[in-house]
């Protein structure tokens, strides 16, 4: 496909990525005609895929996500020579790891309207702090200050930020002294994603007496937290505990808790999601709100999961968390390190949970991603007609 309304850059070769296949199906079905041009990494998957209205291309070289290996520069340019030989009015760029493409693209064709999407906060998300070998984390780091210098240089390109939360759009705004136009669109799952429904209590062999409090996703929890929290269930027998997930930590946490009755585990699918974490009784939002500020200003993809499963959470301390609490009231707050507060939320849970669901099922009527994209499509209508 050499032309398209929008061209978005993704730094991944698009098997799942919720958050970029719905911009995507909402604005193609917009009206919009939508190529996606993701990276070549995986072989399983055909180069060229028509997907829910759009078109994805697996045609970037993945070598691009690394700035400072040998080479950058001549696939930087073979990228920037094979986008320049298409034609589009918007060039929306996913992440990071593409801006600096994007920026050249921008460069060489001033008339492009240049939107940053950025699903996280760079500059509060030093990443390589997780790798265990020394000399691996020294390199992370390295690349981690290329790539927040290369942001820093190229965001005075682009024309649109896009974040996934209020508080972190009006962070990279101050940052980075941006004077383009900006949005946060939350990541609220779409009304479509209800998806099938299986047996969650069967599959996961817990007991009719015990509530569920289930965690989706990749589970950020420490050793040292996780052993605490167990500690509290086993003191309050009516609780289980339930991961949904299927990143390597949920397999290892499946084999360590193998044995414990109060932990179960789930496979993670996506067609089922919305409707396993509704036969819950309340979500476990964990983040890392102290350690790391990308996650002190996000908005973590699993709380409106869980709002829109129409089930409570029980919640870290932090900005996003506390404004979906004083918008709905079905969120109870907890500091990570802190076991008393925690405490204190399953307490509380247990004390108000005939409130809290009914807040939660309030909140999900409420929260929509049909609303959520409409500023996004409507920014879009008007630049191209």
């Amino acid at each position: 496909m050499d032309s398209a309304d929008i061209i978005m850059l993704l730094d991944n070769p698009l098997a799942s990525d919720q958050r970029v296949e719905k911009e995507a199906q909402s604005l193609a079905s917009s009206g919009f005609e939508v190529l996606i041009l993701a990276t070549n990494e995986n072989s399983d998957l055909p180069t060229n895929e028509k997907r829910n209205g759009y078109i994805i291309e697996r045609s970037l070289d993945v070598e691009l996500k690394h700035p400072l290996r040998k080479g950058y520069k001549k696939r930087l340019e073979k990228a920037v020579n094979l986008l320049l030989s298409k034609h589009c009015r918007i060039l929306h760029c996913h992440d990071y790891f593409l801006l600096q493409l994007a920026a050249q693209v921008k460069e060489k064709r001033p008339e492009l309207y240049l939107t940053y999407d950025a699903h996280e906060y760079l500059k509060g998300w030093p990443y390589y702090k997780e790798i265990e070998h020394p000399l691996n984390r020294f390199k992370g780091r390295l690349v981690w200050q290329q790539l927040k210098q290369l942001e820093a240089r190229n965001i005075h390109q682009c024309n649109l930020l896009i974040t996934p939360s209020e508080a972190l759009r009006k962070a990279m705004i101050i940052d980075h002294r941006f004077q383009g136009d900006s949005l946060a669109i939350r990541n609220i799952p779409s009304k479509m994603a209800a998806g099938k429904r299986r047996d969650v209590r069967s599959e996961a062999g817990i007991d009719s007496d015990k509530s569920i409090l289930v965690h989706s996703g990749s589970v950020y929890m420490s050793d040292a937290f996780l052993d605490t929290f167990v500690a509290l269930l086993e003191e309050q027998k009516n609780f289980a505990l339930l991961f949904i997930g299927n990143r390597p930590r949920h397999f290892e946490l499946q084999k360590e808790f193998a044995q414990h009755p109060q932990v179960h585990f789930m496979d993670y699918d996506v067609d089922y999601l919305i409707q396993d974490l509704a036969q819950c009784d309340a979500g476990i939002a964990y983040t890392r709100a102290h350690s790391y500020i990308a996650h002190r200003l996000g908005s973590s993809n699993r709380v409106m999961e869980y709002s829109m499963a129409g089930i409570p959470i029980i919640a870290t301390e932090q900005i996003t968390h506390r404004e979906l609490q004083e918008a709905f009231g079905h969120v109870l707050l907890f500091n990570e390190s802190d076991e008393a507060t925690l405490n204190s939320a399953l307490k509380e849970f247990r004390k108000e949970r005939e409130t809290l669901k009914a807040n939660a099922l309030a909140s999900k009527d409420k929260l929509s991603w049909e609303q959520e994209i409409s500023p996004l499509e409507a920014h879009y209508k008007a630049l191209l007609h």
